[in-house]
C-alpha cells in the first residue's frame, strides 16, 4: 500500500491549496521531503494522522497548546472563516482509496477563541472499474471510513509506520520494557483475542446468572466468581497504571541525568558518569542475585532427599556394613551360584577332594545349601546393590552440604557487593545535594523523588501481581465447585455444556494468545538484531540483541556483557530504528512508512551507513523521510540515491505564514 497524493488546504503552515504527489515506484521506494525546522515537516505527518484518524499524536506529546487550532493563522486572522481540508489518495498499483476530512473554523476577533463548524468526511474506494463513495457530516458517526482505514493500517499500530525519529530513543531508556511489550502486543493485535476472552468471560457470568431454580450454594458460588473476576480486572488495570507511572518516572529521571551530565562546574559530570556506571553494575548484580536465588532453590529441591533421609540412609548403610563384615551379627551369605553346587553333586566330589557319595553327611550339606541358595543369593545381591547405592548417596550428601555452603557464600558476596555500590550511590547523591548551585541541588532532590516513586510502584506492582495469582487460583477453585454443584442438577445439562464450551474456548484463546505473542516477540528480536548489527558502524563491539520473556531488551557486547545503559543517544536511535523497522516488517500490514527526523542524533559514517541500509530493509514499503539539511548531507544523499524516487523541498515564507512544497532533484 502506498500514498499517491496528499492534498492540504489551510492546514497549519500550508496556507491555500497544496498537493504533493509521492513516488510509488517499487524500485525507487524512497521519498525525501527536505525542510528546516518550523517549515512544516512534522505537520505534514500530523496532517496524515488528522485525515485518517482525526488526531495529531505528535503534537499531543510535544506541543499540546498548538492543538487548539489547526487552521492557518494568517488565513484565519484575515478572513475570519477558513475551510481546513486534508485529502489522501492510497493504493497498491493504482489509487484505490480516497480519504478526506474537512472542518470549517471561524474566529470573530483577534482575541476570540476559534470555533469549529461543519465537520465532514468523505471516503471512496475502487470496486472493479468504478468508484464507490460515501460521505457524512458527523465525525462521531464515520464507521465505514474508520473500518476502511483499519483494514489498511489499524490505529493501534500506526505509530510503528508513522513515527518521530527524535523521540525514538525513549523506547530504550531504563524501565521502558512496558512500552516495548505494548508495542509488540499491538503489532500482533492480541487485543482482538483479549476482546474475545473478555466477551466469553462475560457470557459465562451471564449463563451462571441465568440458572433457574438453582440451589443457594450455586448462587453463592456464582456471586463469588463474579466478585473475583471483577477483582482480577481491577488488579490488571492497577498494574497497567503502575507500569505507566514507572515508565514516566524512569524517563523523567533519565532527563535529569542528561541535564546533570551537561554541567561543567565542579565534578558533576564525573559524579554522574560514575553513577551511570554503578547503576548499570547494580542492575547486572541484581540479575545475578536473582539467578543465584533460583540456583539455590533448585539445589535445595534436588537435595531434599539428602536432608530428610540422611539419618535413615546412614543407619541402613551401617547395618549392611556390619553384616558384610560379620560384626556382632552373622555375615551375609556369600554369593554361591546354583550351577556350581549342582556340578559338585554331579561329579560326586567337592573342590577340596572330599567324596560326596549318596547318603553321606557331606552330600546332604551340599544339597541343603543348594535348596537355599536362590534365597540367600538374592539377599546378597540386594544387600550389595543397596550398600553401594547408599554409599553413593551418602557421598552426595557430603557434597550437597559443601555445595550449599559455596552457593550461599556466592549469594552473600553478591549482596555485599550490591550494598557497597548502593552506599556509593547514596554518597554521590548527598554530594550533589551539597553542591553550591541551587539548580543542581533542585535536580538531585527531584531525581530522588522519582527514584522513590519508581521503588514504591515496583513494589506495589509486584504485590498486585501476586494478588492476581491468588485470585486466579480462587477463581479456578470456585469454578470447580460450581461445576460439581451443577452436576447434581440433571436438568441443567444443557447449561453445563455451554459453560464448559466457554471455559474451553477461553483456555484455548489464552493458549493462542501466549503462542502468538511468543512467536512474534522472537521474530521481532531476530529482525531487530539483524538490522541493528548491520546498521551499527562498530561491528566488532556488539554481537547480540535479546528481548526476553519480560520484554526487556539487552544489547550484548563481544565480552558477553549487557550494555544497553551505556549506549549513546545516536546508538539508541539506531536501536530504535531497527526495532521500528522490525515491527513494521513482521506486522503483516503493507502500509507506507514515514519517519520524521530519522538521522537527527546520528553523525558521520553511521549516518551514511543508515542512509544506505534503511531503504533496503524496508524495500517492500514506500518509505518517506521528513528530513533537515543537517541530516541530508551530499554523502547521505549519494548513499540513498539508488532508492530515491522523488525529492521535495519545503520553503516556508514567515511573512505569509505559508509553506510551499517544491519538487526538486531531477536526475537522481
Amino acid at each position: 500500500m502506498k500514498i499517491y497524493e496528499i492534498e492540504l488546504e489551510n492546514y497549519r503552515q500550508y496556507r491555500g491549496n497544496h498537493i504533493i504527489r509521492l513516488s510509488t515506484d517499487n524500485t525507487h521506494n524512497l521519498n525525501i521531503i527536505l525542510g528546516p525546522n518550523g517549515a512544516g515537516k512534522t505537520n505534514l505527518l500530523n496532517a496524515i494522522d488528522w485525515c485518517l484518524y482525526g488526531d495529531e499524536p505528535s503534537l499531543e506529546k510535544t506541543r499540546p497548546e498548538l492543538q487548539q487550532c489547526i487552521a492557518n493563522e494568517k488565513e484565519l486572522s484575515e478572513k475570519g472563516n477558513v475551510i481546513v481540508r486534508v485529502k489522501i489518495l492510497m493504493g497498491n498499483e493504482q489509487p484505490e482509496y480516497s480519504f478526506e476530512r474537512t472542518i470549517r473554523i471561524s474566529k470573530s476577533s483577534i482575541d476570540a477563541h476559534p470555533e469549529e463548524h461543519e465537520k465532514s468526511w468523505y471516503v471512496a474506494y475502487l470496486e472493479g472499474n468504478n468508484w464507490k463513495s460515501y460521505n457524512g457530516s458527523d465525525w462521531n458517526n464515520m464507521t465505514l471510513f474508520n473500518n476502511i482505514v483499519s483494514d489498511i493500517l489499524p490505529r493501534g499500530i500506526r505509530s510503528f509506520f508513522f513515527f518521530d525519529g527524535e523521540r525514538l530513543d525513549d523506547f530504550f531508556r531504563r524501565g521502558m520494557e512496558h512500552e516495548v511489550k505494548k508495542a509488540i502486543i499491538k503489532v500482533c493485535q492480541i487485543e482482538l483475542l483479549d476482546r474475545c476472552i473478555h466477551h466469553l468471560t462475560d457470557k459465562s457470568a451471564e449463563l451462571r446468572k441465568g440458572i433457574r431454580g438453582a440451589s443457594s450454594e450455586i448462587e453463592d458460588i456464582s456471586k463469588a466468581i463474579d466478585l473475583l473476576t471483577q477483582s482480577k480486572r481491577e488488579l490488571v488495570e492497577k498494574i497497567e497504571n503502575l507500569s505507566k507511572k514507572i515508565t514516566e518516572a524512569e524517563k523523567n529521571k533519565e532527563d535529569i541525568d542528561d541535564k546533570l551530565r551537561k554541567f561543567t562546574k565542579f565534578d558533576v559530570p564525573e559524579l554522574q558518569k560514575e553513577r551511570d556506571r554503578l547503576e548499570i553494575e547494580i542492575k547486572k548484580i541484581d540479575d545475578k542475585i536473582k539467578d543465584k536465588e533460583n540456583e539455590i532453590r533448585r539445589h535445595f529441591a534436588s537435595g531434599i532427599i539428602f536432608i530428610l533421609g540422611f539419618s535413615a540412609l546412614k543407619s541402613a548403610y551401617e547395618m549392611i556394613d556390619q553384616r558384610k563384615k560379620g560384626i556382632k551379627q552373622p555375615r551375609i551369605p556369600p554369593d554361591i551360584r546354583e550351577k556350581f553346587l549342582k556340578d559338585l553333586l554331579t561329579c560326586h566330589q567337592c573342590i577340596c577332594g572330599t567324596e560326596l557319595s549318596e547318603g553321606s553327611p557331606q552330600r546332604e550339606s551340599i544339597e541343603k545349601l543348594l535348596n537355599s541358595v536362590k534365597f540367600t543369593s538374592k539377599i546378597s545381591d540386594s544387600a550389595d546393590e543397596g550398600y553401594y547405592k547408599i554409599a553413593n548417596i551418602l557421598e552426595k550428601c557430603k557434597k550437597f552440604k559443601s555445595e550449599r555452603v559455596e552457593l550461599e557464600k556466592e549469594y552473600q558476596d553478591l549482596c555485599d557487593d550490591r550494598k557497597k555500590k548502593d552506599q556509593r550511590l547514596k554518597e554521590i547523591s548527598e554530594r550533589l545535594k551539597g553542591m553550591p548551585v541551587d539548580e543542581i541541588q533542585s535536580l538531585e532532590s527531584l531525581r530522588d523523588s522519582f527514584e522513590d516513586e519508581i521503588r514504591k510502584c515496583i513494589a506495589e506492582r509486584a504485590q498486585k501481581e501476586l494478588q492476581i495469582k491468588t485470585v486466579e487460583e480462587k477463581i479456578k477453585m470456585k469454578n470447580a465447585e460450581f461445576k460439581k454443584e451443577l452436576e447434581k442438577d440433571k436438568k441443567q445439562k444443557k447449561l453445563r455444556l455451554k459453560l464448559e464450551l466457554c471455559d474451553k474456548s477461553i483456555k484455548a484463546l489464552n493458549g493462542i494468545k501466549e503462542k502468538v505473542a511468543k512467536e512474534l516477540r522472537e521474530r521481532v528480536e531476530q529482525k531487530t538484531k539483524e538490522y541493528f548489527l548491520n546498521l551499527h558502524w562498530k561491528k566488532e563491539v556488539f554481537k547480540d540483541v535479546k528481548i526476553d520473556e519480560n520484554y526487556e531488551i539487552s544489547i550484548i557486547n563481544n565480552l558477553g556483557t549487557e550494555c544497553l545503559g551505556t549506549l549513546s543517544a545516536g546508538e539508541r536511535q539506531i536501536l530504535a530504528l531497527s526495532f521500528m523497522a522490525a515491527l513494521s516488517s513482521v506486522s503483516g500490514f503493507e502500509a507506507p512508512v514515514i519517519i520524521d527526523t530519522p538521522l537527527g542524533r546520528i553523525s558521520g559514517k553511521p549516518k551514511e551507513k543508515i542512509a544506505r541500509s534503511l531503504p533496503k530493509y524496508l524495500e517492500n514499503s514506500q518509505l518517506t523521510l521528513l528530513i533537515t539539511d543537517q541530516e541530508y548531507t551530499p554523502t547521505v544523499r549519494n548513499n540513498m540515491k539508488e532508492r530515491i524516487g522523488k525529492e521535495f523541498e519545503l520553503r516556508y515564507d514567515e511573512e505569509e505564514v505559508n509553506t510551499e512544497i517544491v519538487e526538486i532533484g531531477g536526475d537522481v
